[in-house]
Formats: C-alpha cells, sequence, structure tokens
C-alpha cells in the first residue's frame, strides 16, 4: 500500500513539472 501511495506522489510531481513546462512554453511564445 504505501509503495502505491509512493508511486501515485511520484506521477502528480510529474503532471505538476510538466504542467508547469507546458505553461512555460505557453507564456514565452506569448512574449
Amino acid at each position: 500500500m504505501q509503495q502505491a501511495n509512493a508511486e501515485m506522489a511520484m506521477q502528480k510531481h510529474n503532471l505538476m513539472a510538466i504542467h508547469f513546462v507546458v505553461c512555460a512554453q505557453l507564456s514565452a511564445h506569448r512574449l
């Protein structure tokens, strides 16, 4: 159970990182 929670946390963290990169690229294109 602990392992699954750790994997979920990692996936959520990766999604946040990807979302941040995409937003950064979009704002960079806008400038």
